[in-house]
């Protein structure tokens, strides 16, 4: 049973029992409430299968089966126990991203970014291309946009998550202070 609220927890950790954790969820009320919006534009849609010709009739029943497909998938994410978002004391761990963590010492900084109000927090690396070589292209391109650009490398989307950036960044300056610009820092 995964916990009802994110919090800085200690886990067991077969290298260090007193290893701190920070974990975050899939947002279980915005993922319902996405899938149900979704499901009723499928529905709302399927009048346009039965008045149209056959193109559209094809066109519209393809959409309907997507916009189903697209809420079948985001149910099932509420089932899912496993934390997708993880911070400790060897980096970040985006579980849609990819299966290893971002180590500490390949995070270069944290964007500058309103903690009140934006639902992303971006990360330089120090080696964007080498580092995200193995991934999917469009988070590949996040490594170039960074080298040529000087965009962040990586947006981690707290969108459906069950958190806000402002514990996010205060689970970053519990390992790792020094990423955080002024901004972001806790305050005491």
């Amino acid at each position: 049973m995964r916990p009802t609220k994110v919090s800085l927890k200690t886990l067991q950790d077969p290298l260090d029992t007193s290893s701190p954790r920070f974990e975050i969820y899939w947002s279980v009320s915005r993922l319902r409430h996405s899938a149900r919006v979704i499901a009723a534009l499928a529905v709302l849609s399927l009048p346009l299968a039965s008045v149209s010709g056959p193109a559209e009739k094809v066109a519209a029943l393809v959409w309907m089966m997507a916009l189903l497909g697209v809420a079948r998938r985001l149910i099932t994410r509420i089932e899912t126990d496993q934390p997708i978002l993880v911070i400790d004391r060897q980096g970040i761990l985006d579980r849609r991203l990819q299966s290893e963590p971002f180590y500490w010492s390949e995070i270069d900084a944290v964007a500058p970014c309103d903690p009140l109000r934006s639902r992303v927090l971006e990360l330089y690396l120090k080696w964007p291309e080498y580092r995200l070589a193995g991934n999917r292209p469009f988070i590949r391109l996040g490594g170039a946009l960074q080298r040529r650009v000087g965009l962040p490398a990586l947006t981690l989307s707290l969108l459906f998550l069950d958190c806000n950036p402002a514990s996010l960044c205060d689970a970053i300056a519990t390992f790792r202070p020094g990423l955080l610009p002024h901004q972001l820092a806790p305050h005491d």
